[in-house]
């Protein structure tokens, strides 16, 4: 709903993404739609009497006559509703982007550099949650982080050099993420010259988050270094120093805990999980196992 790209607009009969806070007005009363459609089945709206033949009592489950103003819906949900209405999640940095988070998401996605960039952007999504009557601790924010454990000190420090000295196919592989998901043709900037003032209809925050890896007036080679080498959302160290990263930061931020990212496959998972997840269980950073319900109240209990 609220995709920056034009390829996905496509694929539902537009040539372009609309404009980006429209795309917000329309995510609005979309979540709105949705949230009507779980809630048209009364909670004990379902009899299961096999006997009598009835399923449901029908007077409790109700049409929802929605008509705004991009949809027009009379409900209800064709199907019984799920036992705990599922999670929505957001990952957005534009004022926008926060201003929908704070209203309705249950988790926060975020990318943000260093302590202060962490704490501001959970303020912001706090502030906004307030501002919309909803109690702040009701969103969790997860700060992405892309993890890589070594054996050692030393071997962190090798790798987070040799990260820095970029090939052809780690900057080919950088610009086309870049541009996919801006929207902007990257290749055609110097790499050896400072990004001009950019904006776009897309990914506004990533962007941001991108442009700014290095130190104002950097040029885009030396933002590509400085991503590669462990800047912004990347961090590479032992269990031990990564642990003590999650730890301290998240006391300073007052967060929620953050959301590995990188790729999935099966040996890079098992390479940062085998190690890293018996030092958070240790330090209390990872439960060590599941409580009652499901998805939505494990999430917001821990």
């Amino acid at each position: 709903m609220t995709s920056g790209s034009d390829l996905a607009a496509q694929n539902y009969g537009l040539d372009q993404q609309i404009e980006h806070d429209l795309r917000y007005e329309k995510a609005e009363e979309f979540v709105d739609v949705v949230r009507k459609l779980w809630r048209s089945w009364e909670p004990d709206a379902i009899l299961e009497d096999a006997q009598a033949g009835i399923f449901a009592d029908h007077t409790k489950v109700r049409p929802i006559h929605h008509d705004g103003e991009f949809f027009k819906v009379r409900g209800p949900l064709n199907t019984a509703p799920l036992p705990e209405e599922p999670v929505l999640v957001q990952a957005g940095a534009s004022p926008r982007g926060k201003a929908f988070a704070g209203a309705n998401a249950d988790v926060a996605i975020a990318l943000a550099r260093g302590v202060d960039g962490m704490k501001a952007y959970r303020d912001s999504i706090r502030a906004e949650a307030a501002a919309a009557g909803r109690n702040p601790d009701d969103v969790k924010v997860l700060f992405v982080l892309k993890p890589t454990v070594t054996g050692s000190t030393a071997e962190a420090e090798e790798l987070r050099a040799a990260r820095r000295e970029l090939t052809q196919r780690d900057i080919d592989s950088q610009l086309n993420s870049i541009s996919y998901l801006s929207v902007i043709d990257f290749k055609q900037f110097d790499l050896d010259e400072p990004l001009p003032e950019l904006s776009t209809n897309s990914n506004q925050g990533t962007l941001e988050h991108f442009s700014k890896a290095a130190p104002p007036g950097s040029t885009l080679r030396q933002i590509l270094q400085a991503r590669s080498g462990g800047a912004g959302d990347s961090i590479i160290g032992t269990a031990e120093e990564i642990a003590d990263y999650l730890e301290e930061t998240g006391a300073a931020v007052g967060g929620d805990g953050f959301l590995f990212s990188g790729f999935v496959d099966p040996a890079t998972i098992h390479g940062v999980l085998d190690r890293l997840a018996p030092v958070l269980r240790r330090r209390g950073l990872l439960r060590t196992g599941y409580g009652n319900g499901g998805f939505r109240r494990n999430l917001l209990d821990f």
